[in-house]
């Protein structure tokens, strides 16, 4: 439980071969996951993985799924009896901060959230959600010092700047607010509400021109924003209902996974996929959580529908001709590796791919020489002149293989595979 509890993450998964079955049978049934039916669909399939399982991971399950669906105060017990078991998980202590929060009971979300910092200053959001739980209490200045923890804690600052911008707003101190909102657009111009409230600093500093430019973008963005700073759950419409069920699986999955059942964990990752098979999220997640465990089977299947479902995406190609490269089947990595590189022709890891299939493929050795000559001006690191080395070494170039290789120990010098190779070379030269 211990493993299980410091890896599950919002967007987890999954349960048995048999469960799997059963979902296909219902599906055959014509019941489908709607608004109305998704909390029946999420417990079931909570209730059938625990029934066959002595884990205690599930109570997280059942709170997720009931978080999912708005329910707080049902999710609030189930996170509260998962946290007798860990109470000093990070995720079961911010999960009950979320449904406090959400049940506006601000002064337990402020003791829960600051418990949740202590245990893990960077848990997503929770310095965010206790700033906004301290505004709810009218407590401005202490929310404003958990927003400015937010910004250096952890990687998404977006919402905590733009919250410590509008205090700083609300408090005269327009220079400070606006250097927030500038950093905050410089990361992410997609969100309106810094547009807004840079026109209103723009209003106040009595440049009209400024505020009206301002608030004229900021109109037409709002025609297309679709998504807010801090959303809330919502199962309004089946597409969200899907994604909720979907992640009920994966939740599922990471306890099975964590559990040792990495068959029935991938039987919930196919389920939680065939609930959207069209979405690429959905896609992307599971194959992040199967690659984290080395179910390459499962990983090279996603990526190919990834490939085949959008071609111009050099990344997901990429991703497949390394794969295929590690399990040797360099002939079928080639053109993977190609299209990468060809897309994303600045990306120095396509490259090598591309440059390290040529090379256990024994062939154009002189294409797999002058794309490494380009890859060391891209990339001057020690992997990229090792592999310099290598083309070098193939093309009967045997100095300059050891000055290439010699670069590469330089570069790193604790690194045993560059030493033992330069050494090698020495060897080479010297019989």
């Amino acid at each position: 439980m211990k493993m299980i509890a410091t890896n599950l993450s919002y967007r987890a998964f999954f349960v048995n071969v048999w469960l799997y079955c059963l979902l296909a049978a219902m599906s055959a049934q014509g019941q489908e996951v709607t608004p109305a039916t998704v909390l029946d669909y999420m417990l079931k399939q909570i209730d059938a993985a625990a029934s066959a399982s002595d884990g205690t991971g599930y109570e997280y399950a059942r709170g997720m799924a009931y978080f999912r669906a708005l329910q707080y105060e049902n999710s609030l017990k189930s996170f509260q009896k998962a946290i007798t078991v860990e109470p000093e998980n990070p995720l079961f202590l911010g999960m009950i901060a979320n449904c406090h929060f959400h049940l506006h009971q601000y002064e337990d979300a402020v003791k829960w959230y600051q418990k949740t910092a202590s245990v893990n200053p960077a848990y997503p959001k929770a310095y965010l959600r206790l700033g906004l739980s301290l505004e709810r209490l009218n407590r401005p200045v202490e929310a404003l010092e958990a927003y400015q923890k937010s910004i250096k804690a952890t990687p998404d600052q977006q919402s905590s700047l733009y919250y410590a911008a509008k205090i700083l707003f609300d408090q005269g101190k327009l220079e400070e607010s606006l250097q927030f909102i500038k950093t905050l657009r410089s990361s992410s111009d997609e969100y309106t509400e810094p547009i807004y409230l840079q026109a209103q600093i723009a209003r106040k500093q009595g440049d009209m021109d400024a505020a009206k430019a301002l608030m004229a973008e900021f109109q037409e963005k709002r025609k297309q924003e679709h998504v807010a700073f801090d959303e809330l759950p919502r199962l309004n419409d089946d597409n969200s209902a899907r994604q909720a069920a979907s992640s009920t699986h994966f939740d599922l999955a990471l306890i099975l996974f964590e559990s040792d059942r990495p068959s029935d964990a991938l039987a919930q990752l196919e389920a939680g996929i065939d609930l959207d098979p069209n979405d690429i999220n959905t896609r992307l997640n599971a194959l992040e959580m199967a690659m984290d465990r080395d179910q390459i089977d499962f990983v090279e299947n996603q990526l190919r529908w990834l490939v085949k479902t959008d071609a111009k995406n050099g990344y997901y190609a990429y991703r497949l001709g390394v794969l295929l490269g590690m399990k040797k089947q360099y002939q079928e990595a080639e053109p993977f590796l190609q299209r990468a590189v060809s897309l994303l022709p600045n990306n120095p890891n396509a490259l090598r791919g591309l440059i390290d299939c040529l090379i256990e493929l024994r062939r154009d050795y002189p294409l797999a020489l002058s794309l490494s000559l380009d890859l060391v001006d891209m990339d001057a690191s020690a992997a990229s002149y090792d592999l310099l080395s290598r083309a070098y070494y193939i093309n009967g170039r045997l100095d300059e293989s050891i000055e290439a290789m010699g670069k590469a120990s330089q570069i790193d010098p604790n690194n045993p595979v560059y030493k033992k190779r330069y050494q090698a070379l020495l060897s080479r030269r010297n019989q």
